[in-house]
């Protein structure tokens, strides 16, 4: 009886699967047949049973639900009415939303966005949009349904992180992204910008209307209240985009291109990069002044009390000072580490590790004099970087080039190090020695220059060959009667390395000389966005900092991405106004804006 009872429950309960299943093919294949009518009176009668309809929702052939198959053909009765009876448009498999942005089928969208429920920035579906914008008009019109759509993220990344203002430079369609404020500075999975073939003069008239004065008052006027309002709002980081706010990459890859290098230097860019450098400066000076007198404690420390082990009180108060300092420096170092991975880096943390060695007062008198020369040199590398880095033009040119000419110089020199050495085991060979003892009356000074230039090893011949490659030779001391052969390979050598490579490299040197002082104001705001995008990345590290950061108006328009102005007071001592930031109901004033840029952008344009 029971063995009866359970059978009849399980053939009851196969019944009902198969004429739910049923019903689902009957309104899938309406869907596809696009019988929409039949589809609408199917679904109706398919209501009776609440349980079995709202699985009909979920049920799929394939990836393919109900949802997804009216998209598809573009169903608008059909799809408007399945979400007004409980469909779910955001656990399909494939994204609804999406999926209508991939075919153009814009009157399925304008339904879809009637849902509060959507998330329509996860799939990235403007990104599609746009990049299929030039196959037909469909496409046009799902663009200005998203333009004009209060919520979504202008911003938002495919899987490549490319913005949609990537893919519009092709349909020449970026103003209108730019308009809703797409950010430019966007780099992709392949470290390509979101502005690789932008057209230069459309982008130069849209700064220009970026930059808005008071057309019922002349620009010369002395009026107090006379404004210009810079809106940055292309220029500010948008928060859903994963890198860090860095300016420097933009202003270079406007440098490299002909068609935009112009645009590095417009009031819109310099008057941004100004703007920031106001609220940052006081970090800088105070890093700097704490560096300086780091320097000054350290050395006076290394020349009278490193090697002082008496108690001392001064002694333990500078020991105390360069303890912390050097606990900050590499805390420092450590924050910089994630988004500059360059060589000051690691000598700040070669500085760090050479002073807790000092500190720590350990090793033999030899190393202990190799830790405190080495502390030195790297104190004065430090110092000399950041008064590279001072708003001096003067100052930055110079450490541009003792940086460019050095580098550039090793890169050179490690092509042609090849033939140095060739001639260094040339000589070694020809000319060697072995060591010999000292003699009765020779001085140890006197052995130590013969040794040196009898080519006794490898080692003694490389450095010798370095020094005869400055033009150092010492003929008179190099003992050439032991192989006839060898005033060949001397004089090969000299045209070769002192004359000609020597000279190679001191034309190149030159060459890189006249560039930087060619461009010396372009490379001093890319040193300004490198110093600016330094500083943002230390204090981005640690998210209780940001209120305290947006107070000191380093992240002003971090919290406020719909307001991205400022209002500069041209006859008010250039003094800036920032209408998203409140002080008691009032805009924030804060510093004044560089005068130059102010002049440039009174200018007619």
């Amino acid at each position: 009886m029971i063995i009866s009872h359970l059978m009849f429950k399980h053939h009851e309960r196969r019944d009902r699967e198969s004429n739910e299943q049923w019903v689902f093919i009957r309104l899938f294949f309406a869907l596809k047949r696009k019988e929409e009518d039949d589809f609408l009176e199917e679904l109706e009668q398919a209501r009776v049973n609440p349980v079995s309809f709202k699985q009909l929702f979920t049920a799929s052939l394939g990836v393919e639900t109900l949802l997804i198959a009216a998209i598809r053909e573009d169903l608008i009765r059909a799809l408007d009415r399945m979400i007004q009876l409980g469909a779910d448009t955001t656990k399909d498999v494939v994204s609804p939303v999406k999926e209508a942005c991939i075919l153009g089928h814009w009157r399925s969208l304008e339904i879809l966005l009637k849902s509060k429920e959507l998330d329509l920035n996860s799939a990235a579906p403007l990104t599609f949009v746009v990049e299929f914008f030039g196959y037909k008009d469909d496409y046009e019109k799902c663009f200005e349904i998203w333009l004009n759509h209060p919520t979504i993220d202008i911003n938002q990344q495919d899987k490549r992180n490319n913005t949609a203002l990537f893919y519009s430079v092709k349909y020449n369609n970026a103003l209108e992204l730019l308009n809703r404020g797409a950010y430019i500075g966007v780099r992709n999975k392949f470290d390509q910008l979101s502005n690789p073939k932008i057209d230069a003069k459309g982008l130069e008239n849209y700064f220009n209307s970026c930059i808005k004065t008071d057309d019922t008052k002349p620009r010369s006027t002395r009026d107090n209240n006379f404004e210009i309002e810079f809106d940055f709002k292309n220029l500010v980081h948008p928060p859903r985009t994963e890198s860090i706010t860095d300016v420097k990459t933009l202003i270079e890859n406007f440098s490299e291109s002909n068609d935009l290098k112009h645009l590095t230097m417009h009031p819109l860019i310099t008057g941004f990069l100004s703007f920031k450098w106001n609220q940052l400066a006081w970090f800088f000076v105070a890093h700097f002044s704490s560096c300086a007198l780091f320097a000054v404690i350290t050395v006076l420390y290394i020349l009278g009390y490193y090697n002082y082990h008496e108690p001392n009180t001064l002694k333990d108060k500078m020991s105390l000072y360069i303890f912390l300092f050097t606990i900050y420096n590499a805390a420092r170092e450590i924050s910089q580490l994630k988004f500059l991975k360059s060589m000051e880096n690691y000598l700040g943390w070669l500085l760090a590790v050479s002073m807790m060695l000092i500190l720590s007062d350990v090793g033999s008198d030899t190393w202990r004099r190799i830790f405190a020369a080495t502390s030195i040199l790297l104190i004065a590398i430090e110092i000399f970087l950041l008064f590279g880095l001072l708003r001096i033009r003067y100052f930055y040119a110079h450490y541009v080039m003792l940086k460019t000419v050095t580098w550039n110089f090793l890169k050179s020199f490690s092509l042609y190090a090849i033939i140095p050495l060739a001639f260094s085991l040339s000589f070694f060979i020809l000319l060697h020695e072995p060591l010999k003892e000292s003699t009765k009356g020779e001085t140890n000074d006197d052995k130590a220059d013969g040794d040196f230039n009898t080519f006794p090893n490898i080692g003694l011949s490389i450095i010798k060959t370095l020094m005869m490659s400055t033009g150092e030779f010492d003929t008179a001391s190099i003992n050439f009667k032991t192989n006839a052969f060898s005033y060949i390979i001397f004089m090969t050598f000299v045209f070769i390395v002192p004359i000609v490579l020597l000279n190679l490299l001191n034309g190149l040197a030159v060459s890189d000389t006249q560039t930087i002082k060619s461009q010396d104001e372009l490379t001093t705001f890319l040193s300004l966005a490198q110093l600016i995008a330094q500083h943002e990345g230390v204090f981005n590290i640690r998210k209780f900092m940001e209120r305290f950061m947006f107070r000191a108006g380093i992240f002003i328009f971090k919290k406020a991405q719909s307001d991205c102005r400022i209002i500069v007071m041209p006859n008010d001592n250039n003094q800036i106004i920032i209408p998203c930031l409140r002080d008691h109901g009032e805009p924030h004033r804060c510093r004044r804006m560089d005068s130059k840029t102010v002049r440039f952008a009174l200018e007619p344009r």
